[in-house]
């Protein structure tokens, strides 16, 4: 139960909430204003996702099952993590590990960035013009 509650702590369920407005914008913007191709291409777009999260999480998953009998219970979810890739993979796993969270972190920042960009072109613009304040 602790890594269930531990997922949401990483922030892809929070920014997938904040950022859906920003694609849902983007694709009527974009044309896609009938029902049946914005839904087709909604739907695509939700299957590509939860293929994506569920390869990275069932990984993720199957990595702490290998540690299982190797480390203790109440081991840190990062040095879990951390050291077994170094064990299976070596350094060189390491490293693709750390590539793999940059790039992570990266376009999760990227995301929260536009999303901020478009509130602000909608939102506050009107009260706060950007112009005066830079």
């Amino acid at each position: 139960m602790n890594g269930f509650f531990t997922g949401y702590n990483t922030g892809d369920v929070g920014t997938g909430i904040i950022c859906a407005g920003m694609f849902i914008t983007a694709f009527r913007e974009k044309g896609y204003c009938n029902k049946q191709e914005y839904n087709k291409m909604m739907l695509g777009i939700i299957l590509v996702g939860f293929t994506l999260l569920f390869v990275v999480y069932a990984g993720l998953a199957y990595l702490g099952a290998q540690g299982v009998n190797y480390y203790s219970l109440d081991v840190n979810a990062t040095f879990l993590l951390t050291d077994l890739v170094k064990n299976l993979a070596g350094y060189e796993g390491s490293f693709i590990l750390a590539v793999a969270v940059i790039l992570a972190c990266l376009t999760t920042a990227i995301g929260m960035i536009a999303t901020a960009g478009q509130w602000w072109k909608h939102g506050l613009k009107a009260k706060f013009p950007i112009n005066k304040l830079l």
